[in-house]
């Protein structure tokens, strides 16, 4: 009981510092195949993050990496859990994601900030971003070409939340030209923040996973889907390749995660001036401890 407490407790702290990647290492204890199996997985996504945000007709684009994110955001908060329960050929997951960042104006630049100016201009933002993903699957088994491999059809819905606030500015410089003489210019000029306001919104999603056990107590899975089709968002995708090593076995097994993980979107809504969008891909290595009983 007390290493059941002692490692609880480091499964609830691994929950706090990561983000969390939907259904993801296999472990398996000996049970009865016929038997409910349940599957607890915090991790840590370390997280990139590419593309662009728009509100308000005004658009920034990220490109930042995980090293970016921890050196130049004033504050980076994500919550995540994933869970699995799983009984013959039938799987059902849930997967949960929450971030918040804001990020200053090394990884974020307004694109074409002042259109009407026909001079050159150096622009910056600072972005608060909050997004929230919840994601619900139900997969089952189509194939087993080996004793030791098997193929998911997976089908599920996958909701969004997310509001982006935007402030804006940059250096212009200039030329002026008079009868007299010809002279150069710089101004600094700070612009009112946007918001995309809520965005919420919920994509159907299709997809495969692969499992396979390498050897006794080695696994690997790769998974891909792709949904939206203009239901939620125009288009969104993920891949995940994943391999788990279990290193304690019996009525409650434990498995070390390491893998890969992309997500990505493309939401927008309303016109012109009241424009708003993603289209983000967020990216990264996985690490992660998987509890199954």
């Amino acid at each position: 009981m007390k290493e059941r407490n002692r490692l609880g407790g480091t499964a609830a702290l691994s929950l706090v510092l990561s983000f969390l990647v939907g259904s993801m290492a296999p472990a398996q204890a000996q049970q009865s195949p016929d038997a409910w199996n349940f599957t607890v997985t915090p991790y840590a996504w370390l997280m990139g993050v590419s593309g662009s945000v728009t509100a308000k007709g005004q658009t920034v684009d990220i490109n930042a990496g995980i090293t970016d994110l921890f050196a130049k955001t004033d504050t980076l908060v994500a919550l995540m859990a994933n869970m699995e329960a799983r009984r013959e050929k039938w799987a059902f997951g849930l997967d949960f994601i929450f971030t918040q960042m804001t990020a200053s104006a090394g990884i974020a630049a307004q694109r074409n900030p002042v259109p009407w100016l026909n001079f050159s201009v150096n622009a910056g933002a600072n972005v608060k971003s909050t997004m929230m993903v919840l994601e619900g699957t139900a997969g089952y088994e189509l194939v087993k070409p080996a004793p030791t491999t098997s193929i998911e059809g997976l089908i599920g819905v996958r909701y969004w939340h997310a509001i982006t606030d935007m402030s804006f500015g940059f250096n212009a410089t200039g030329t002026i030209r008079t009868p007299e003489d010809v002279g150069l210019f710089t101004r600094s000029i700070g612009v009112a923040g946007d918001s995309t306001g809520s965005m919420d919104w919920a994509d159907p999603i299709f997809g495969l996973r692969l499992r396979h056990e390498l050897a006794p107590h080695h696994r690997v899975q790769v998974r891909g889907d792709i949904g939206g089709f203009g239901v939620g968002s125009q288009f969104t995708w993920q891949t995940l390749a994943a391999y788990s090593y279990e290193f304690s076995s019996g009525t409650t097994a434990y498995s070390a995660v390491l893998g890969y993980r992309a997500l990505g979107v493309n939401y927008s809504a309303g016109w012109g001036n009241d424009a708003r969008s993603l289209d983000l891909v967020l990216h990264g290595p996985i690490l992660g401890l998987s509890i199954k009983w």
